[in-house]
């Protein structure tokens, strides 16, 4: 925060065991006081690791080949569909508090576009207010 520069967080590692991508998010916003929005949800944790679910396109990722190098972008399994919309409206709602287009339309109850989500992130990002 010192020096004013735009941040991304990650969080690697959840193909191993204790993977917790939610308590890293809580972690991010309790104990570093940021305001963190989740942008991708994993397919499965630790071993039963399949790939990881788009938010913002609602699209899947599988990770294929011998280390994952092959990306392949395939439809939701139906098996995660209800969680993708769940965070993807959580999603939506954490970045309209910090993002007035992306507010309005939450409030008004409108579906944003990929575009819009992606303006509304890149604008939070660059102006410090999430991570």
């Amino acid at each position: 925060r010192r020096y004013k520069v735009p941040r991304l967080a990650f969080i690697n590692k959840i193909d191993r065991m204790g993977a917790n991508p939610w308590r890293v998010v809580d972690q991010l916003r309790s104990k570093l006081r940021v305001h963190a929005i989740p942008v991708q949800i994993p397919m499965g944790l630790e071993n039963g690791c399949e790939g990881l679910v788009d938010l913002v396109s609602m699209q899947s990722l599988w990770f294929d080949g011998a280390y994952g190098e092959v990306v392949r972008v395939g439809t939701i399994p139906k098996r995660y569909q209800s969680m993708a919309k769940a965070r993807r409206h959580e999603m939506i709602e954490k970045l309209g508090e910090v993002d007035d287009v992306i507010g309005e339309k939450f409030l008004m109850e409108e579906e944003p576009s990929v575009e819009e989500i992606q303006d509304g992130l890149r604008r939070a990002t660059v102006a410090n207010k999430a991570v």
